[in-house]
């Protein structure tokens, strides 16, 4: 059953997500076509700088749908009047939660696989080959420096950027999930509990960055300060660890609390 429903959320993803690509991707086409007529006229300069504006948008639009999508598909198949049919089914709450989760993710990575290749398209013959160049000695300058660690940084940068995808959406459901038992406005609700996470998380971090100049000349952080002036590549590492961990312990606390409040706290009325 879990399969079938992953088939059934991927069909009704497609369905939203294709045209989206499909106007990027043309977006992006046009504007190579139209450099083929590069000339000093005016009339050149403002169609050009409307089709990279275009393209900008078309950019964001693309991305910002898998998020969007993502949420009000959530919200609509499990605490709207769908939410009736979906909990029928022979399926648990946290298998919904993961095939949501796991259709917003692989549609998101594809989002940005065609936002990549509507650059190579906007971008292609010189310019194209310029960037290419440019990357390539980057690389080359990185590799002595850096050597292995190299390796090990992307590694866990592509981890850390996975851990966040699915901390921010889980996010999103956690409060979807708590404004949903409200017995009204479920949906002010749900932005509701978000604003109230933003302010308390933006408190906290004004209390910890206060603390920490309060203590920037202790022993102890200046003990942390020549350990980073003295082992800046190992740095880099418990930076990214320390991101993972925390990353995925808060992913953990809202699909939790997610899980909780759709077994023991469901209202669809």
């Amino acid at each position: 059953m879990v399969k079938k429903l992953f088939k059934h959320e991927i069909l009704a993803w497609l369905r939203v997500w294709t045209p989206m690509q499909i106007i990027l991707l043309a977006v992006a086409a046009f504007g190579r076509v139209w450099q083929f007529f590069e000339n000093d006229s005016m009339t050149y300069d403002i169609i050009y700088g409307s089709a990279i504006a275009l393209y900008v948008v078309a950019i964001i639009a693309s991305i910002g749908l898998a998020t969007v999508f993502g949420v009000v598909r959530f919200y609509k198949n499990l605490f709207s009047r769908e939410g009736y049919l979906s909990f029928t089914l022979p399926v648990t709450p946290a298998q919904h939660i993961w095939v949501k989760l796991l259709t917003a993710g692989m549609f998101s990575v594809l989002s940005l696989l065609v936002v990549v290749l509507s650059f190579g398209i906007f971008t292609a013959g010189e310019l194209f080959v310029e960037i290419i160049k440019a990357l390539s000695y980057i690389i080359k300058q990185a590799i002595p420096l850096l050597g292995a660690h190299l390796i090990f940084y992307i590694i866990e940068f592509v981890l850390l950027i996975g851990v966040a995808f699915l901390a921010e959406y889980l996010l999103y459901y956690v409060c979807i999930a708590l404004g949903q038992t409200f017995k009204k406005n479920r949906v002010i609700g749900a932005v509701g509990v978000y604003f109230i996470y933003y302010i308390i998380n933006q408190v906290i971090g004004t209390i910890l960055s206060v603390i920490i100049m309060l203590l920037a000349e202790t022993d102890f952080f200046l003990a942390i300060g020549r350990f980073v002036e003295e082992n800046p590549f190992e740095t880099v590492h418990i930076v990214f660890c320390v991101g993972l961990v925390f990353g995925a312990l808060l992913a953990a606390l809202y699909f939790v609390i997610t899980h909780a409040v759709m077994r023991k706290k469901l209202n669809l009325e």
